[in-house]
């Protein structure tokens, strides 16, 4: 399996030689065409019309692969590495769990616990329900 770096290079070098003269955004435009093509791909499978099961996988593979292309070309013109975005993101975006915090995803780290005792307000807690 070719890591992201050496994957942007070889589309870097495609890229250079097929479109000399793109500018960095261009290849923007590409992956958002892309991801219109898969999303009529699952539009077209979820409503049953004009292809079969297997045309449509075949198009969302199709599909997915040309965005990824578009992406490292993308990241080329605008001096990015792909493996640094991902590397950088997915550190960050793997620590978050929907499920415990659906507003943001973030879940604080679980404090040490303290027995009862710890603080004065601890203690009034206690004295409370121990009827002191």
């Amino acid at each position: 399996m070719k890591e992201f770096r050496e994957f942007q290079d070889e589309v870097a070098e495609w890229g250079d030689r097929n479109f000399p003269k793109s500018t960095p955004y261009q290849p923007l435009l590409g992956l958002a065409e892309e991801v219109g093509e898969l999303s009529h791909a699952h539009l077209k499978g979820e409503q049953g019309l004009r292809h079969t099961p297997l045309e449509i996988h075949r198009m969302k593979k199709d599909a997915v692969g040309d965005i990824l292309i578009f992406l490292a070309h993308y990241c080329h013109k605008n001096n990015f590495d792909l493996q640094d975005c991902k590397d950088m993101v997915w550190e960050q975006v793997k620590q978050r769990d929907w499920i415990k915090n659906q507003k943001n995803g973030i879940v604080p780290p679980v404090e040490e616990f303290k027995p009862f005792g710890d603080t004065i307000a601890d203690e009034m807690i206690l004295d409370e329900v121990s009827g002191i």
